[in-house]
């Protein structure tokens, strides 16, 4: 691949490469051979049952294979998942297509989770194929397995990392700062494997509260560097065993937004690269591996041909072809300019404010770019340019010009268009998308509302425990029960985060204005 141009594309990949530890077709999730993929439930959990019993001092009842599948799978069956196990799972078979996957996939920065055997391994393969890298362990000491980063070296040079073990599971993250090495751009990657079981509702309690430790921890990973959110991009890529992320981050929105946590604003505004099925075994077809970048206009994705194509639906994998239980996501991007990003901004504020969408938290610095590109001296000029950028209709000049007709601060001339639009997004009404999503997981009992002790219990179990109090509670329930009737509506629920993120916003604002001043340069 030829060195990298200004404007020229990067490839992202995120990729589970299945643990040599957990790699055993013995595994009550594997048993390919042995189970069908269906009519074998009853058996499947008589299997995993047996699996995880324990004797009252705590040891195994049935350790060791075959043991916890003896009299459930034949023996004829038992010799067939043993078969298959030899065939398609040790690592040393997988290894070289492992790296194959990655040879084919030619990624510039990418993330590999459940990933042991670093230093034997890893390290220097990488090394011989051109990458750097660094790795952290997940914290339980009998996992051998965690997160890895990579980068061309060619191209990318690794400013500074941080590793973060969360502290609640046995999870880890990985985070960087990339820099191009010929044009000095740069963005902050992340690599995260998130709890297991994404069907589990208790296992999802505990993904949401790491999410918003990850997002916190990314905050102060870009202060401690002096990075600004509005200039430096940010991608998270993992396996985040969720299949809906959607849910995830607006819950986790939510509850960071309910609790006024500094979060990073890409917990508030994100986007995805879109994928197939990514991890498909005999009992799950699931799509739980996402690269996620800030959704702010710093970043262009680009259309990839190295994308996987979508498994066979009768596939289970680790087969002969693939060799991990997963596919990887691959995404590739570009830096936008500055005109780009400042268009992308007014867009997004003008239809804001115009209320052709249901308006959204701005992210640190989104109306700042918004003034570059609509540039006016005063309500009339900018709302006619905003027309003849094609940002509004004719028939909009007049009401986006009343809209934002609203007195000026004189020193940052640019936050007439802030005032504007906090007040779009506090007018908004109804409950959106988001907010359905997060009000689902807080109203425990599905009785259409959120009582106290519901609100109690969904804080309690994603907050972490420095900032989870009784006190808060009763003091976020009584601020968003505006009717005092004892319980929280959609309704309610729905215009108190529209409040957090105005006042979000608006604390954002004045402390980049701050922040500018300190620097004697105009916001």
């Amino acid at each position: 691949m030829a060195a990298l141009l200004p404007g020229a594309r990067f490839r992202i990949m995120q990729y589970n490469v299945l643990a040599k530890r957990y790699a055993r077709n013995m595994e009550p999730w594997f048993l390919y051979d042995g189970l069908r993929s269906e009519g074998d439930e009853d058996r499947a959990k008589a299997i995993i049952a047996r699996h995880a019993a324990r004797r009252p001092d705590g040891s195994y009842t049935y350790a060791g294979w075959p043991k916890y599948a003896e009299g459930i799978l034949t023996a004829k069956e038992i010799e067939n998942v043993e078969r298959r196990n030899e065939r398609d799972f040790p690592f040393e078979r997988r290894a070289p297509r492992l790296l194959e996957v990655i040879k084919e996939a030619d990624p510039d920065v990418f993330s590999l989770v459940e990933c042991d055997e670093y230093e034997a391994f890893w390290r220097g393969r990488l090394e011989e194929l051109g990458y750097g890298s660094v790795w952290h362990k997940r914290p339980r000491a009998s996992a051998p397995d965690g997160c890895c980063l990579g980068f061309r070296e060619r191209d990318w040079a690794l400013d500074a990392h941080k590793t973060i073990s969360y502290d609640d599971h046995d999870r880890a993250a990985l985070m960087g700062v990339l820099r191009r090495i010929d044009t000095g751009e740069r963005f902050v990657f992340v690599s995260t494997h998130l709890a297991r079981n994404p069907e589990s509702l208790k296992q999802q309690g505990v993904r949401l509260r790491q999410v918003a430790q990850l997002m916190r921890e990314l905050h102060t990973f870009y202060k401690e560097q002096g990075i600004d959110t509005a200039e430096v991009p940010a991608i998270v890529a993992g396996d985040l065993n969720a299949e809906s992320l959607q849910e995830v981050t607006a819950v986790a929105a939510a509850v960071c937004g309910l609790r006024d946590l500094d979060v990073h604003p890409l917990l508030f505004a994100s986007n995805e690269v879109p994928s197939p099925v990514t991890s498909q075994t005999m009992r799950r077809k699931s799509r739980i591996d996402y690269v996620v970048f800030s959704d702010n206009g710093l970043l262009e994705r680009v259309d990839d041909d190295k994308a996987p194509p979508p498994l066979n639906e009768e596939a289970c994998i680790p087969d002969a072809t693939h060799p991990s239980d997963h596919l990887p996501v691959i995404g590739s991007f570009r830096f936008a300019d500055k005109a780009a990003r400042s268009l992308f901004c007014a867009r997004r504020v003008v239809r804001d404010i115009l209320e052709v969408t249901a308006p959204r938290p701005l992210l640190c610095g989104e109306v700042a770019l918004a003034f570059e590109a609509l540039g006016g001296r005063g309500a009339e000029e900018t709302a006619r340019n905003a027309y003849e950028n094609g940002l509004c209709a004719e028939g909009d000049v007049d009401k986006l010009r009343d809209a934002i007709d609203v007195p000026r601060d004189d020193e940052r001339p640019h936050l007439f268009l802030h005032h504007a639009h906090t007040a779009a997004l506090e007018r908004s009404a109804g409950v959106d998308a988001a907010a359905r999503l997060a009000f689902r997981f807080f109203d425990r009992d599905d009785d259409g509302f959120v009582a106290r002790g519901e609100l109690f219990k969904t804080l309690e179990t994603i907050l972490p425990a420095d900032v989870f109090s009784e006190a808060a509670v009763d003091r976020i329930f009584a601020a968003v029960d505006r009717d005092h009737d004892g319980k929280i509506s959609p309704e309610e629920f729905a215009q108190a985060l529209r409040h957090a993120a105005g006042e979000r916003e608006r604390r954002d604002a004045v402390s980049r204005r701050d922040r500018r001043g300190r620097l004697g340069s105009a916001c």
